[in-house]
């Protein structure tokens, strides 16, 4: 993954200790940004060696699947008392590029201290209720004991990184666009309105190798649970992009390469994380306000969100601004062009088969003010609502096949496969008194607080523990 990423390095010795070395990588390459300076949040560590440290003889690495901007990827197998699994390693970089065994290690070990951060964030995701999200990659374990051995172990998603996937079908002609013309009405309707039968063979598509407009919206929805699920954990992942998503076979997404994520204060609403100078960021997925000022927060995450919506209908093809940037006859370097392709009010622009929803959603994603961007519930709705037009049977099959198992991680949302139209979001809760005020009907407003109040009572009562679990997102 992060296969933009410069390899050039170096480091000074002479930087105050606190400063996380992951943070000193500097860029050479002029469509990376660098940060201001801030002191990272300490990690316990030994806690997270105790919960996921497994014996080295129990890995084999097979071989190499990848490679990333501070580690190699490998497949390999686990063994477990009763079974062997299929794991994905990640480790340090077999060839660092070093003129000598001095620079060699230490480029090894900033490294190192890289996969400690991002192991760190993984274990701060799974400390939630519910032990993690469907949508988010999960950590199985890592070997930190052994400093030639270091790394960490997830599950492994077999069909790999989502723009590989996305390329290949766009290359192959293997996209169905489920928006048609209908002349009778003069206007674009969904194939499901016209056909009966098209919504019930949607898995049939996917066995024959097409993606349609649903897939995509139905990656876009996974993507936006994944993104709430870590605002919710007060996580900014920072580098969200389909070459950082993969996919597994039954088109589950998980989030990954949590490399350059960071953990915001505990509630506060204007939280932000101002990276260290030298980080190299990916600015053609960052926010306007954070290519000025290096600060990021979760509204500048809802940005980076419409980047990969872009993205999954674009099949990959470009890099972001890519045909823009071609097109500007300056010549201005690339950060200097984007700001001002920015700042002049022009975004991406849309194919066609785009569906007018989702255009839309882009739209809000990329308004210039960050308070008036669309949160990541809002994004599920209006995606949810986009795909119960277009496919509503994979809403409602998906659901079946999650809730199949007790053991998983998912807690899909019962509003998922409401075929009526969203409500207006109330985030007023309603105030409860033990004493009787008078009679009176309640009003709609405390009716929708109420039955929210029941649905998560019995959602505790359901798991056994007593304990909330872990909003569905």
């Amino acid at each position: 993954m992060n296969r933009e990423y410069s390899n050039d390095s170096a480091y000074n010795e002479e930087e105050e200790a606190y400063i996380n070395p992951n943070e000193k990588l500097p860029i050479s390459n002029h469509e990376y940004l660098n940060c201001d300076a801030f002191i990272q949040e300490v990690f316990d560590y030994k806690a997270i060696r105790a919960k996921y440290e497994i014996e080295p003889d129990a890995l084999t690495i097979i071989k190499a699947i990848g490679k990333g901007y501070f580690s190699d990827v490998h497949v390999g197998m686990l063994s477990m008392p009763t079974q062997s699994i299929a794991v994905a390693v990640k480790t340090s970089q077999m060839k660092t590029g070093a003129m000598n065994a001095e620079e060699s290690e230490d480029i090894l070990r900033r490294q190192r201290q890289a996969l400690k951060d991002e192991l760190s964030i993984f274990a701060h995701l799974q400390s939630s209720t519910a032990g993690g999200h469907e949508n988010v990659l999960k950590l199985l374990g890592a070997i930190t004991t052994v400093k030639t051995s270091f790394c960490i172990l997830t599950e492994y998603c077999e069909c790999g990184s989502l723009d590989s996937f996305l390329q290949a079908k766009w290359k192959n002609g293997a996209f169905e666009d489920e928006l048609i013309f209908d002349p009778k009405d003069n206007e674009k309707v969904w194939k499901n309105q016209r056909d009966s039968n098209w919504a019930d063979s949607y898995q049939s598509r996917r066995d024959h190798g097409l993606v349609t407009t649903s897939d995509l919206m139905w990656f876009a929805l996974q993507i936006a649970r994944a993104m709430q699920f870590l605002a919710a954990m007060n996580v900014i992942h920072r580098d969200i992009a389909v070459r950082n998503v993969l996919l597994k076979s039954d088109f589950t997404l998980k989030v990954a390469d949590f490399g350059l994520s960071r953990k915001l204060k505990e509630n506060d609403d204007n939280s932000y994380y101002c990276g260290q100078k030298g980080t190299a960021l990916p600015i053609r997925y960052i926010a306007p306000e954070s290519l000025k000022s290096g600060r990021f927060s979760i509204t500048s995450e809802y940005w980076s969100f419409g980047v990969v919506v872009w993205e999954l209908f674009t099949f990959a093809e470009q890099q972001p601004y890519s045909v823009e940037f071609d097109k500007y006859e300056n010549n201005l370097q690339f950060y200097d062009f984007l700001a001002q392709h920015l700042s002049s009010g022009h975004r991406l622009s849309l194919p066609d088969y785009v569906p007018q929803q989702i255009k839309s959603l882009l739209s809000r994603l990329w308004l210039s003010d960050p308070k008036r961007r669309p949160s990541f519930q809002i994004c599920r709705k209006i995606i949810r609502q986009a795909l119960m037009e277009s496919c509503p049977n994979i809403l409602s099959n998906e659901k079946a096949s999650h809730h199949a198992s007790e053991h998983s991680l998912f807690r899909f949302d019962d509003d998922d496969v409401i075929e009526e139209p969203p409500k207006i979001l109330d985030y007023t809760q309603v105030a409860f008194s033990t004493s009787a005020p008078p009679s009176r009907e309640i009003t709609q407003k405390e009716k929708r607080g109420l039955d929210k109040a029941l649905i998560n009572h019995m959602k505790k009562l359901s798991n056994g523990t007593g304990k909330p679990l872990a909003k569905d997102i």
